[in-house]
């Protein structure tokens, strides 16, 4: 889950631009724009700042991300994503010789698992397996962080990936607001006559 607080009553264009829309109008524009960004610009954010610290994939990322649920008469938008944790075959999972490796971290080295192997699942779908012993079995699959994890900071980086996507969400709402504002003051988009 991800709340994204943005102070809009400091900005002077902003209200500029309420002091000439009408009572109904200007919380609309607000409302159309935290939707807008909900909806749209946020799975992109969040997908990016994961991706500039994780090594994965941002189609993987984006499957995790959830369509927004809209509270408070839709002034309030909340983002949630799963907790599941994503297998290391994510990670760029590869088998050599007597185990695996694969890289979580964008910036860190590739981690060795001994014993680590490719297996089927139930599923049909290839898992990443790792042997606990010298025998063949037990085997255990080896999974990475979640997004939630990622997105909540409770993961490594996970403070500085929150920060800087806090940050650009909320740039992303102010210019959405401004515009929507100054197209009703143009008159495109004017609720009322």
């Amino acid at each position: 889950m991800l709340k994204i607080d943005v102070d809009i009553i400091g900005d002077k264009k902003f209200i500029k631009a309420l002091a000439h829309l009408n009572s109904f109008e200007a919380p609309e524009a607000v409302r159309k724009s935290i939707r807008h960004t909900a909806s749209g610009p946020a799975k992109r954010v969040i997908s990016q700042k994961i991706r500039d610290h994780y090594k994965i994939k941002a189609k993987r990322v984006k499957e995790d991300i959830y369509r927004p649920r809209f509270y408070e008469g839709g002034f309030e938008a909340i983002i949630h994503t799963s907790y599941e944790p994503i297998t290391a075959m994510r990670y760029n999972w590869k088998q050599k010789g007597t185990g695996a490796y694969f890289q979580i971290f964008k910036s860190g080295g590739k981690i060795f698992k001994k014993g680590g192997f490719t297996g089927i699942g139930r599923g049909g779908n290839a898992l990443p397996w790792v042997r606990s012993g010298k025998a063949s079995l037990p085997v255990y699959t080896v999974y990475g962080p979640s997004v939630g994890g990622m997105v909540t900071g409770n993961s490594e980086g996970g403070p500085d990936i929150r920060k800087s996507m806090t940050k650009e969400l909320a740039e992303v709402l102010r210019k959405e607001i401004t515009r929507r504002t100054d197209a009703m003051l143009r008159g495109f988009g004017r609720v009322t006559g």
